[in-house]
């Protein structure tokens, strides 16, 4: 039996990820319990294939709790000097991201 090509397999990771933050942008409205499930499920796909969370996600997660952010609903934005410091409602953290152009 031979290996699956790298390549592929981190291009199937990508999409599943990419699919898992879309269900759970759609699914925080009706049940935030389940967006909260989709992102776990998206970073343990990510690290078990050594694929990185997509630059435009990056700032729709909390990196202590890995839950699902929404502004105005669990999540604070503050944009100073190019950088971001995003406020977790769930956990009570604070992060900076880069502004993304």
């Amino acid at each position: 039996m031979t290996k699956p090509n790298k390549n592929i397999v981190e291009q199937i990771a990508a999409e599943r990820i990419e699919r898992l933050f879309s269900l759970a942008n759609e699914e925080f409205g009706k049940n935030p319990v389940h967006s909260h499930a989709w992102i776990q499920l998206a970073f343990r796909i990510a690290t078990r294939n050594r694929v990185r969370i997509p630059k435009q996600f990056k700032q729709a997660y909390c990196k202590k709790c890995h839950s699902f952010l929404v502004e105005g609903k669990n999540k604070k934005t503050t944009k100073k000097n190019g950088i971001a410091e995003i406020h977790c409602g769930e956990c009570d953290s604070r992060f900076k991201r880069k502004l993304t152009a």
